[in-house]
């Protein structure tokens, strides 16, 4: 098994897009052969490692840069700028077409699995919503939470920028048209809980690992609501419904490189997929990868086609 490139202090942030920078992060530098790998994150910086975005730096430094999103990461791997891009969704169509326009050939590994949660201000005592009716909510289809069975109070609409992966996922898995005017627009995941925790009215999504403790216990100020699907009311907080899909807002999380990875960038990767590697995933709050991504990263390092 590859050995561990990461120090004693080495940890994953706890946001969805910021997690994948700062496990990178922690693991750049000539000590373990890492040096000189140009990664960039997404999104803002958690964890303490500051800026989720992981530049290119001379061997055994990393460079950190601005955050934005999936989008920002996807944009260096298209122009050159980074070795690798971490994104929370797929590319695009076009940005597929743009980058082998340009000569660079994307490969995608799944690393580890994520779920969104609906979160409300601890005080929101809503035992639950269909997908149906997030979706409704956040196309600015209710105004009151005593329309979905609440209390007489307005609701206030929280989500992330347009470049991020998660605004994108969402969208298309539960607003299913366009988010309203007033939603109002964070930069990051840490910016959503925050103000749903101090915000009686609030509605937002995050990634599990933001709002589930080591412990198990919640953060603070926040309730995670329960999703009703058909028959079945499922929290994402349960176990085994994240891995087997059953839980509606699952999702992969994705490493892009240009290519055929070699080198230390292989070696990373491998890390990533290992025990070791899917260890640190969990630690942090979030899932390690089923039987069918393993097989399909094998498949990739081998010269399998994405």
């Amino acid at each position: 098994a590859p050995s561990s490139p990461f120090g004693a202090d080495g940890a994953l942030g706890n946001d969805p897009e910021n997690a994948m920078g700062a496990l990178m992060g922690k693991s750049v530098g000539d000590s373990h052969g890492y040096g000189g790998l140009g990664l960039r994150g997404t999104g803002r910086g958690g964890g303490g490692v500051g800026e989720g975005t992981i530049g290119l730096g001379k061997a055994g430094t990393v460079g950190h840069g601005a955050g934005g999103g999936s989008g920002t990461g996807i944009a260096a791997l298209i122009n050159r700028k980074t070795h690798l891009a971490n994104s929370s969704r797929p590319l695009k169509d076009g940005e597929l077409e743009m980058a082998r326009a340009r000569g660079v050939e994307p490969m995608p590994f799944v690393f580890a699995l994520d779920g969104l949660a609906v979160v409300v201000h601890q005080s929101n005592r809503l035992s639950s919503l269909s997908l149906d009716e997030v979706g409704s909510l956040y196309r600015g289809e209710h105004g009151n939470w005593s329309e979905l069975g609440g209390s007489d109070r307005a609701i206030t609409l929280y989500g992330r920028q347009s470049n991020s992966g998660t605004f994108v996922y969402f969208r298309e898995k539960a607003v299913r048209g366009d988010y309203a005017r007033e939603v109002r627009r964070m930069n990051g995941t840490a910016q959503i809980v925050e103000a749903v925790r101090h915000d009686p009215s609030a509605i937002g999504y995050v990634g599990i690992g933001y709002v589930r403790r080591e412990d198990g216990s919640i953060t603070s100020g926040l309730r995670v609501v329960p999703i009703r699907v058909g028959e079945e009311t499922i929290s994402p907080l349960e176990d085994g419904v994240i891995t087997s899909g059953r839980y509606p807002l699952s999702r992969p999380l994705y490493q892009y490189t240009d290519g055929l990875p070699a080198g230390a960038m292989r070696r990373f990767l491998e890390f990533e997929f290992s025990g070791a590697g899917q260890d640190l995933v969990e630690e942090q709050g979030y899932f390690r990868i089923p039987e069918e991504h393993r097989v399909r990263n094998a498949e990739l390092l081998k010269g399998g086609r994405p």
